[in-house]
C-alpha cells in the first residue's frame, strides 16, 4: 500500500459493484477512508467487508466516452453523459474558491455486472468497441487508478477536466469502419439499457439527503 490518498475520505456511490466496486477498493487500499453507498444494500455491504483501512479535497464523477464523442443510436444515453461532463466543468467553476477541485473520468466499454450479459452478443462487442485500438472491453480493475490520482495530491494542480481511459477510442479518427445506425441496433439497445438504468438511480438520487450525493469530501 502506497498510501497515495491517506488522511482523505471517499464517499463512493454506486460502490456494491463493477467500478464503483474496484474504485471503493483501491481508494481504501491506498489508504483513503471509506463510506459506501448503493441501492443495492447486500451487495454493497460485501464491498464494506472487503475495506479494512482507509477526505480528499476533490470530486470526481464518472462519465462515458460518450460524454466526448457521439454513437449512433444513443442519443439520450449521450445527452446524460455530455451533461456529467459540463456539470464538471460547472463545478469546478463553483467550488474553487473553497479549494475543491472537480474533475471527471471518461471510460470506453467495461467488463461489469451490467454490461457482461449483453457482452457475450459479438454483434453488440464489435459494435461496442468501434475503434478501440486495444480491442477488447476493459476490466473494471482498470479504471480506478486514474480515480485514485485525480483523488491524490498528485493531481493537485487540475481541476475541470477530463481524464479518458477508452482503450484509444478516442484517439483513432481514421477507423475505417464507423459503425452507422443502420448496421448497430445492437448497440442501440445496449446504450438504451444503460441508459434507463442511469434513470432510475437519478430518480433514487433526488430522493436522497444531499450529503449523501457527494462522490468524494474533504475532511
Amino acid at each position: 500500500m502506497a498510501d497515495r490518498v491517506k488522511g482523505k475520505v471517499a464517499l463512493v456511490t454506486g460502490a456494491a459493484m463493477g467500478m464503483g466496486r474496484a474504485h471503493a477498493l483501491l481508494l481504501a487500499e491506498e489508504g483513503a477512508k471509506l463510506a459506501v453507498a448503493d441501492i443495492a444494500e447486500e451487495a454493497g455491504q460485501k464491498t464494506v467487508a472487503g475495506i479494512k483501512a482507509a477526505g480528499g479535497e476533490a470530486i470526481i464523477n464518472i462519465s462515458s466516452i460518450y460524454g466526448l464523442v457521439g454513437a449512433p443510436a444513443a442519443a439520450a444515453y449521450e445527452a446524460t453523459k455530455g451533461a456529467v461532463r459540463l456539470l464538471t466543468k460547472a463545478a469546478a467553476v463553483d467550488f474553487a474558491g473553497d479549494h475543491i477541485r472537480v474533475n471527471s473520468v471518461h471510460p470506453g466499454v467495461i467488463k461489469t455486472e451490467m454490461t457482461k450479459g449483453m457482452l457475450l452478443d459479438p454483434a453488440v462487442v464489435k459494435a461496442a468497441l468501434g475503434p478501440t485500438l486495444i480491442a477488447r472491453p476493459a476490466e473494471p480493475e482498470e479504471v480506478p487508478y486514474a480515480v485514485l490520482f485525480l483523488a491524490s495530491d498528485e493531481s493537485s494542480y487540475m481541476t475541470g477536466s477530463e481524464v479518458v481511459v477508452d482503450g484509444g477510442y478516442s484517439a483513432n479518427e481514421n477507423y475505417p469502419h464507423a459503425p452507422t445506425r443502420h448496421n448497430c441496433e445492437s448497440l442501440g439497445a445496449w446504450h438504451q439499457r444503460i441508459h434507463n438504468l442511469v434513470q432510475v438511480s437519478a430518480m433514487i438520487s433526488t430522493m436522497m439527503p444531499a450529503t449523501n450525493r457527494i462522490p468524494l469530501r474533504s475532511t
